[in-house]
Formats: structure tokens, C-alpha cells, sequence
């Protein structure tokens, strides 16, 4: 987080790299053990959102 802060403070055309670089190393450290498939953000929250649901129907 602190690296996005700093960021921040610099200008917002950094800011959105800054993020994008975040979002990057976030997707590389999901897809460790998944193949080193690159898959969107997006589509794995919706998968952990899916199988939290069925997970809590199950309980």
C-alpha cells in the first residue's frame, strides 16, 4: 500500500500506473499453482464470490 500512496502524492497519471502495476503483481500471485493462467481480476472475485455463496448455503 505504501508504494500506491506514494504515488498519489506525484501525479495522477502515476497513480494509474501505480495501480496497474498493483493489479499486476496481484493477478501473478493468484495464478501461482492455477497453471500461471492470466486471468482478470474481475472473473476470480466472481468465482470466489460463487463459491463463497455455496459454501454458506451448504452450512
Amino acid at each position: 500500500m505504501g508504494r500506491i500512496i506514494q504515488a498519489i502524492k506525484k501525479s495522477k497519471n502515476n497513480v494509474k500506473k501505480g495501480i496497474e502495476k498493483f493489479k499486476k503483481r496481484a493477478i501473478k500471485r493468484r495464478n501461482i499453482g492455477k497453471n500461471h493462467q492470466k486471468i482478470p481480476i474481475k472473473k476470480i472475485k466472481q468465482q470466489d464470490l460463487k463459491h463463497w455463496k455455496n459454501a454458506k448455503s451448504e452450512t
